[in-house]
This record gives structure tokens, C-alpha cells and sequence, in this order.
């Protein structure tokens, strides 16, 4: 009978326990979930929004969605700024009905939801519309009156929603004037009125000038322009006709910037007109017109990035004497006029002096050689005129270095020819093209035989 007894006391101990986790705290647990979708504002999944809009005296914005970005058309057409316009929907998402104030509408002006107040509205895909108005904000703890379009109740919602819907439309717009995947990035045309400058990616790190001039492009200078977009930012709106361009300059812009790209084959434009009326801009800055093809309203943009598109040929130019990688380099040919040294690098990745091989080189001046040209930058370049060779000194150079492959392939000739002061005449027979250097780097080049030999191993090898 005992045992009949604690087996009985045990089922009701379990019985109670199962009640108290399934039904107390399981069971709470689905009742708050269920209380807390009940008094939702909204009822939507974030993905299924086609619109949102925000209304106010002031102003109407509409944001569509378009694939993964959010989109301002209205009242501009412009890329929106993703994180606050998903800020606004998160708030959306969670805005509850805090407490009911009254079950009609008939006092709604004195909460200050009257007709001209602030305004939410909300379209999904599948065409089902929702909508709140919101008030003024109350005494208690960030709570603000709000009225659902559809029904007279006012009731208390957190004032953090209304916190997003008085942002400025500034605020709700992509800033940035252009937003460029620089990686993908592989051309840049630059169109003046009476010039054009075309910029090709040809490698990793390498850009070459198509236009007006046929050269390597500085790398560095060249993402310079890309850069300058990573942090430059609109303005100001001016004007939401974009058919009106003569009166911005932009019909004849004095510049437009193409970016293409080799991934998605497509291509962002910026045009650039006149400098910004005195009216359209505030006291000591300097702003110029402009339109992104893609948009339409014409903005202000500061003048710095104008500078930036309107490049010296010389800056954009590779100033490298030089375009050869050091490891191809695996002979040198040094005349000296007065002195000829060839050295050449063994299998071993030894460099040796002399045709027969019979002497190891010194490897560090060598190598100090290859580094040197890669490190040279010309002050100035000068045009490739065969008639000129002697005014530079080419006729007699005083020096001349080829760098050729193992197998006597000839990669690049150099010869130094006159001083002009404290620089010197340089030309790169091989790429056609003549430079004004320091003229310490002649000096820095000038070695004795003594200097290239491997003083410690002078034996044969």
C-alpha cells in the first residue's frame, strides 16, 4: 500500500512539474510573444516592403526598394542611405501599442495628430497598405501619441519612430557622389571641351594613358581620382528638373568623368558645370554644379574634387624611367666609354663580371644598380626628337647601362648624355622617351671595376 502511495505522489510531483515548465513558463513565454504581435503597429516582414512613406508639413519621401538598396523618389530620384532608411523599419517593426488614450479620434488635434501632422505609410508586394499617424510627443517615459489611419483610437507608441521620421532629407539620401567598386574599376575617361584623357587598367597595380598621349599612368595618382570619391559628399539639392542643364552649365559640362568596369560591363558618370551662383552657395566656399547621369537632380559639389578631375598631364604620367621587373633583369651591360663591365647572373642567382664568368660581383652593387634605375623619377619630360640627340648629349653619351635576360634578349638600353645645371639628360632607347633627372643619380651609378668585384673572392671561379 506504501508503495502504491509514493508511486502516486510521485506521478502528481511529476504532473506538477510538467504544468509549471509547459504550461507557467513555456506556455507565459508564447502568451508575451503573442500579446506582443497582438499590440504591434505594423504587422509585415521587411522583405516584403514595395514603399515606405514619410510625410510631414515640411516635406513627402517616399524610399522604394529596389534589389538589395533603398531608393529615394520623392522627392528626388537618388540613392537612399541604406542604414537609416533600415533604421526607420526596424523601428516600424518593433513600435507597439503602448496604452490606449481614447477610442475615438474626435480630440485628435489636441494630441497633436490633426491633418498637416507627421505621417507613416507602409505598401507590401502583394498591394496591402498600412499607415500611422504620429503626434506630439507625453509626459511619460519616451512615449508619443499616435492614431492608426484606419481606426480612431489614439494610443501611446515609443517616440523613437518619430525620431527617424523628422530626419532631414539629407539624412535619408546616399551622400556619396559616386559609389565605385575600385577593384572592378578598369578605364577612366576624362572629357574637357578641347581635350580628353583615357585611362586603362592593364595589370595589377598598372595603368596606362590611351590619351591624349600614349604612356604608363602614375597607379598612384590615377586610384587618386577614384579615392577622392570615397569620401566627397553632396552638398546641396538644387534642382529636381534634370532637363534644365544649360542653365547649370551641364549641357557643355567642363568636365564628365566615365568610370567603367570590366565585371558588370557598365559604367558611372558624373558631369561638372559651371561654378555655383552666389545664392545657391554659403559665404567662402567655392562649389561647382554637377549631375550624376544616373540621377536626377543637379547637386553642389566642393571644389576640391573638381581639382582632382581636372589632372596636370605630368602628374598622371608614370615618372619612372624605368618599366622592367628586377628578377628579369639577369644581365647588365655597363659602358662607362672609358670602361666596359658585363655582368651576368649564374644559375646559382650569383652575379659574376665578365663574359667568361671567371669573377664573382659584388651582388649588392649590382643589385643596388637595378634599384636605383626602378627608383628613378624624371623632374621632366621631354619630347623624342632625333634631331635634338646631340643638343642632350646623346650623340656621345657618357654612359650607358642595357639590362638583358640570360640569353641576351635586350629588355631595356639607358644612356646618360649633358648636365643641365644640377640635372641630366637621360634617355630609355628602348621605350623611345627622354627625361631630365638629378644628376646625382649619374654619380650614384659610376662605378670602378674595383667597386664590382666581390673583394673578399677575387679567385677564379
Amino acid at each position: 500500500m506504501k508503495f502504491k502511495s509514493t508511486i502516486l505522489l510521485a506521478a502528481i510531483f511529476i504532473g506538477l512539474i510538467f504544468y509549471v515548465v509547459f504550461y507557467e513558463v513555456i506556455g507565459e513565454r508564447k502568451r508575451t510573444a503573442e500579446r506582443k504581435e497582438k499590440n504591434k503597429v505594423f504587422h509585415f516582414h521587411r522583405d516584403s516592403i514595395a514603399t515606405i512613406t514619410v510625410e510631414r508639413p515640411d516635406i513627402k519621401m517616399t524610399f522604394e526598394k529596389r534589389e538589395n538598396n533603398w531608393w529615394l523618389i520623392t522627392p528626388v530620384n537618388y540613392k537612399a542611405n541604406n542604414m537609416n532608411v533600415n533604421s526607420l523599419i526596424s523601428q516600424m517593426e518593433i513600435a507597439e501599442n503602448e496604452g490606449t488614450i481614447a477610442e475615438t479620434g474626435e480630440d485628435s488635434i489636441s494630441y497633436g495628430l490633426g491633418p498637416t501632422k507627421m505621417k507613416l505609410y507602409l505598401v507590401l508586394k502583394d498591394g496591402e497598405k498600412d499607415s500611422i499617424l504620429l503626434g506630439d510627443k507625453t509626459q511619460i517615459r519616451y512615449s508619443a501619441y499616435a492614431r492608426k489611419s484606419n481606426t480612431g483610437e489614439i494610443f501611446l507608441t515609443n517616440y523613437v519612430i518619430l525620431d527617424n521620421m523628422i530626419k532631414d532629407l539629407m539624412e535619408y539620401i546616399e551622400k556619396k557622389i559616386l559609389v565605385i567598386n575600385k577593384s572592378d574599376a578598369n578605364r577612366i575617361v576624362l572629357t574637357y571641351p578641347n581635350r580628353v584623357i583615357d585611362l586603362v587598367r592593364t595589370g595589377f597595380k598598372e595603368w596606362d594613358i590611351r590619351k591624349p598621349i600614349k604612356d604608363r599612368a602614375d597607379f598612384e595618382e590615377t586610384l587618386s581620382i577614384l579615392d577622392k570619391f570615397d569620401y566627397t559628399e553632396v552638398k546641396k539639392f538644387i534642382d529636381k528638373d534634370f532637363e534644365n542643364l544649360e542653365k547649370y552649365g551641364l549641357d557643355k559640362p567642363n568636365v564628365k568623368m566615365d568610370v567603367f568596369f570590366e565585371k558588370e560591363a557598365s559604367k558611372l558618370s558624373l558631369l561638372v558645370g559651371t561654378k555655383v551662383r552666389k545664392e545657391d552657395e554659403q559665404e567662402g566656399e567655392v562649389s561647382y554644379y554637377a549631375k550624376n547621369e544616373v540621377y536626377d537632380p543637379i547637386i553642389t559639389i566642393d571644389s576640391s574634387i573638381v581639382n582632382k578631375l581636372n589632372p596636370n598631364l605630368f602628374t598622371l604620367r608614370n615618372k619612372t624611367v624605368v618599366s622592367f621587373k628586377s628578377d628579369t633583369v639577369e644581365k647588365i651591360v655597363l659602358d662607362y666609354k672609358d670602361s666596359l663591365f658585363v655582368c651576368v647572373k649564374d644559375t646559382a642567382d650569383n652575379w659574376v663580371l665578365g663574359e667568361d664568368m671567371k669573377l664573382f660581383a659584388n651582388k649588392t652593387k649590382i643589385d643596388d644598380i637595378i634599384t636605383q634605375f626602378l627608383n628613378i623619377k624624371t623632374l621632366e619630360f621631354l619630347d623624342y626628337n632625333k634631331g635634338k640627340f646631340s643638343q642632350y648629349g646623346f650623340d656621345k653619351p657618357r654612359m650607358e647601362f642595357v639590362f638583358k635576360t640570360r640569353d641576351d634578349k635586350e629588355i631595356e638600353r639607358l644612356a646618360f648624355g649633358k648636365f643641365k645645371g644640377d640635372r641630366v639628360y637621360l634617355i630609355n632607347k628602348t621605350k623611345k622617351r627622354i627625361y631630365l633627372i638629378k644628376s646625382e643619380h649619374f654619380y650614384n651609378l659610376k662605378f670602378k671595376k674595383s667597386e664590382l668585384i666581390k673583394q673578399e673572392e677575387e679567385t677564379q671561379v
